[in-house]
């Protein structure tokens, strides 16, 4: 039987010997682990654990049977039937006390949507297992506080808090935003992996469970409880929402009225104030949608401007494969393509030619063009009224000057 460390911030005494054991050792479905201050896990093996420590460590290793995802910022628990729990331990204990600068802050950003804005934080603080919408944060201008906004919700909620990237959603290694209540972009770029995205996206926001796919360690299934918050310079990011806005809660911003000096800081010393607040003192609304809101409350200007803008999954299936196209022929200036053609390209059912065919005109707002015969996209000899495909719309080359606002001519 494993033994538990008493301690975990003193040297550990043992018969004749003393063990600098600072963190807790667990050993998982067969993996050991060392447990970081910041409260991740890295893993290790037994042989390396012996040598560090001497073979008296086989004392100190906390056996467990799996992983459980329980998050809770009030009555945290790291253990929880001999499973380790994926949930860090809340960096913050409420404390009354002034909030100002940090309501005057979310006032910003929130705008006519502030107690809206109010009771995301009390669901994140005080409920972790609602689902909520995802949240993006948008706008042209400089100096609006998006950046501090992400940054205050990882001072908020520590490592329950994880930094995603394009990246992260187009794999399958998960581990960083698995168990996370939090994740959060700051950027936004243009990627061929976009339509994959999207889809990951709508389908994580109302995901009850995830499977964790580590590397160097077998996958293994907990509950999912993350939601997703995106900051970006580019107001039309979210070309996937659909028509029937939903799950994407969209805000615009304004530049913020006045510079205060150590900003982050000085909201990182009242977020026990804040803390106490939605705790103690906030009056939340009932529960109006599967999101905790009604879809009609995160309608707005903004939200209503980017499903203007939006753009159907196969617009981005056949954006993304003459993308691939152009990358692959570097000497392709253009491409013709019948709807047929491109059902066979796509390796798609013949009966999607139609719908592709109103993809092109509505959404690509492409013409037929008369031809002879020509050299279509799978590289078969025809003719007929195909529709063309220029280089120049689908992928920028390097050899393409690009200019940049602070580099205009003028």
């Amino acid at each position: 039987m494993a033994k538990k460390l008493k301690n975990s911030n003193k040297k550990i005494s043992l018969v004749g010997n003393e063990l600098d054991i600072k963190y807790p050792i667990f050993c998982i479905n067969a993996n050991y682990f060392e447990q970081k201050r910041d409260g991740t896990l890295c893993k290790t093996s037994h042989q390396v654990l012996i040598r560090k420590y001497g073979a008296n460590v086989k004392h100190y290793v906390k056996d467990l049977i799996g992983y459980v995802n329980e998050p809770s910022n009030i009555d945290y628990k790291q253990i929880i039937d001999d499973h380790y729990n994926s949930y860090k331990k809340p960096p913050h204990d409420p404390v009354k006390g002034d909030w100002n600068i940090i309501k005057e802050f979310l006032d910003h950003i929130f705008q006519d949507q502030y107690k809206m804005g109010i009771e995301y934080f009390w669901n994140l603080y005080l409920h972790p297992k609602q689902k909520l919408p995802f949240l993006g944060i948008v706008s042209l201008k400089k100096a609006t506080g998006k950046t501090t906004f992400i940054n205050f919700i990882h001072l908020m909620f520590g490592g329950n808090a994880a930094v995603i990237t394009a990246h992260d959603l187009s794999t399958n290694f998960n581990l960083s935003y698995a168990s996370a209540l939090v994740s959060t972009s700051d950027e936004h770029n243009e990627t061929k992996e976009r339509k994959n995205i999207a889809q990951k996206l709508k389908n994580l926001i109302t995901a009850e469970k995830i499977r964790v796919e580590p590397k160097g360690v077998n996958s293994y299934t907990i509950n999912f409880f993350g939601k997703f918050v995106f900051a970006s310079n580019d107001e039309n990011m979210l070309t996937f929402i659909e028509d029937v806005n939903t799950r994407y809660w969209i805000i615009k911003l304004n530049s913020l009225e006045k510079t205060i000096y150590n900003f982050e800081e000085q909201l990182k010393k009242q977020i026990p104030a804040f803390l106490y607040y939605l705790k103690y003192e906030f009056e939340a609304r009932e529960t109006r949608g599967r999101l905790y809101f009604n879809p009609d409350e995160f309608e707005n200007e903004a939200s209503r401007n980017i499903q203007a803008n939006s753009k159907s999954a196969k617009y981005l299936e056949i954006q993304e494969a003459l993308m691939d196209y152009f990358e692959s022929c570097s000497d392709c200036k253009k491409v013709k393509a019948t709807p047929n053609q491109l059902t066979i390209y796509l390796q798609d059912n013949k009966k999607a030619a139609n719908y592709i065919r109103s993809v092109l005109k509505e959404e690509f707002k492409m013409k037929t063009q008369k031809s002879h015969r020509y050299i279509d996209i799978n590289q078969n000899s025809s003719n007929g009224t195909p529709f063309v495909f220029l280089r120049e719309n689908f992928v920028c080359d390097p050899a393409t000057p690009v200019i940049e606002d602070d580099e205009l001519p003028f």
